[in-house]
Order: structure tokens, then sequence, then C-alpha cells
């Protein structure tokens, strides 16, 4: 932040300008892509292991383990501006982010699974 001073203790719900489910993301990835993306539900527990399995850390996977279960319960859900207000702009589309970082969803990309 360039002026981090009214945000001291300040507390922000993470919230997008458009609520998006795991299967309009995989579809809006697929159209910047080119080639089909899909998304096939797992359990916590098996994401956990399979991203502890690829080397990530234990702390990292517990958090994005907890971050996963909030998902299921709704907390991330609805829309807000506040991205925008602290940013100065407004945050990338999906397809924004994927067309402006598209090598890091080639194949060779280091959690890259080939499919079955």
């Amino acid at each position: 932040l360039l002026d981090p001073e009214p945000h001291d203790h300040a507390v922000y719900t993470l919230h997008g300008p458009v609520e998006q489910n795991h299967h309009e993301i995989a579809e809006a990835m697929s159209g910047v892509l080119g080639y089909p993306v899909h998304y096939e539900p797992i359990s916590v527990e098996e994401f956990a292991r399979a991203m502890l399995k690829r080397g990530l850390a234990e702390h990292l996977v517990q958090h994005l383990s907890n971050v996963a279960v909030d998902y299921q319960n709704g907390v991330f859900a609805g829309t807000n501006d506040v991205v925008e207000k602290i940013g100065g702009r407004p945050p990338l589309s999906v397809e924004q982010f994927v067309a402006e970082n598209r090598s890091f969803f080639e194949t060779s990309g280091p959690n890259f699974v080939p499919g079955s």
C-alpha cells in the first residue's frame, strides 16, 4: 500500500466484483487457453494429501485446507469493490489473469499432473 496508515488494524472481507463457482472459473480459463479445463471436486483431505505429496509446505497446506473449508461454508460468498477502493484499480478477471499469466498454465508447470 502506498498509504498504509488508514488501513492499520482494518478488516476487509475477501470478495471480488463478481462471484464465480469452480465450474465457471474453469469455463473462463478454457475460453482463454483454447483447450478444455474441467473442475472435478475432491475432498479437502485428498487435496491436502496431494499438496503435501507435491512438496508444498505443511503450513501452506493447512492454510489452503482451511480456506477450502471456509469456501464450502460460504465465507467468501458475495461481491464488493474493496480491492478497487484499496488498490486504486479494479482486480483482474479470471480471463485477464489467465491471459497475463499464460505461462503458468503450460504443461511444464511445477504442479502439472498429466491427464489419465
